[in-house]
């Protein structure tokens, strides 16, 4: 097996399977963790490489072999290669701690074997005393990650842009023309799977856009990030509320990839909608989050963008600055629930940039 196939999921190694087993709980509670000991919590046999099957063992086998190289902890090179230089903040389970204001995951949590039902709050059911920690034993490298949509925002501009400097230009150009296979499902959506991304075509009304991302999903969240090189403009969503619906019914009253998918096609259409041409950046020392010019004077406002379903409506108002430049600071959403459900959507939060700043 060779280090692309891990990063394209095409290795034949197989996911853990079936999480509530006393093997997985015995390691969650283990003082002496290791991440080496996630790979033997696999139980299903190794197929031929080459074709395509997302595993996150891909995922911890690549975190290992970092660790190794890189002769530090895999949060501790997050930090010093790719965090800092950055300023971003982001830490990583269970080798750092949840801040204490993290969002609280929610799911149904008969699945979760808390011995309650209903949908709720996964921390405060689980007998784990510490939800976050246990948690991110078992995702660590593959989905550990806790941070802010802006930062993640930040990151995709930082990443995929070609005037971005979260990687060299030659691990760029690698990444970029990794994205030869054929259309396979990720998430919701068809798309080429490459090193570690996705890349996909979005059709706006009038136009189509590249979009690069990857979407993520488990544990009581959702989440999805998107980076446009013809907008030079990336979005982060982000929803505390999981669920595995698989049909239009199960899918009733939650928020799912689809969702958020149509939440961020509604943000790419509104801002490609305006006559605003984006500022070409030029290469240079990301800037700072002092540097982040401040909204001027709103001169106008963008029709409002509305996303329905189920009775929940949220409204989206995109005014402009005196540059006629879409101005995030100022944009207004307001949600209204029509049904008489209750609706789970939890702590949404949403972030873009335009060209690398917030």
């Amino acid at each position: 097996v060779t280090i692309e196939q891990l990063l394209t999921m095409t290795s034949g190694i197989e996911h853990v399977q079936n999480y509530h087993r006393q093997e997985i709980a015995d390691f969650q509670e283990s003082s002496d963790w290791r991440p080496v000991d996630l790979v033997g919590l696999v139980t299903l046999g190794f197929v031929p490489p080459g074709t395509y099957s997302y595993s996150n063992t891909n995922t911890m086998l690549l975190g290992l072999i970092a660790e190794h190289k890189g002769r530090q902890k895999l949060n501790e090179l997050y930090k010093s290669e790719l965090l800092d230089p950055l300023d971003l903040v982001a830490l990583l389970l269970p080798q750092d701690g949840a801040p204490p204001n993290t969002a609280h995951p929610h799911d149904d949590l008969a699945s979760y074997g808390t011995g309650s039902t209903g949908f709720g709050d996964i921390s405060e059911a689980s007998y784990y005393a510490d939800w976050y920690q246990a948690d991110g034993k078992i995702a660590w490298a593959a989905a550990g990650i806790i941070t802010t949509p802006e930062n993640m925002a930040r990151w995709a501009f930082e990443l995929f842009s070609e005037h971005g400097s979260g990687i060299s230009s030659a691990a760029r150009t690698s990444l970029m023309n990794s994205f030869v296979g054929p259309l396979v499902e990720v998430g919701p959506k068809k798309q080429q799977y490459g090193y570690h991304a996705a890349k996909r075509t979005l059709e706006l009304a009038d136009s189509a856009i590249t979009v690069y991302g990857h979407p993520g999903s488990g544990g009581g969240f959702v989440s999805d990030v998107y980076y446009s090189p013809e907008l030079g403009m990336s979005i982060s969503l982000v929803i505390n509320s999981h669920s595995d619906a698989r049909t239009r019914a199960e899918a009733h009253g939650k928020i799912t990839h689809n969702d958020l998918d149509e939440i961020a096609w509604k943000i790419f259409q509104a801002y490609t909608s305006t006559d605003t041409i984006a500022p070409t950046p030029t290469p240079s020392v990301p800037p700072a989050a002092t540097t982040t010019p401040t909204p001027t004077i709103q001169q106008q406002a963008q029709p409002a963008v509305f996303y329905q379903q189920n009775g929940l409506t949220l409204e989206y108002h995109w005014p402009l600055d005196d540059k006629n430049y879409l101005s995030a600071e100022e944009t207004q959403i307001m949600a209204y629930n029509e049904s008489d459900e209750a609706i789970e959507f939890i702590m949404p939060q949403m972030s873009f940039t335009e060209n690398g700043s917030p």
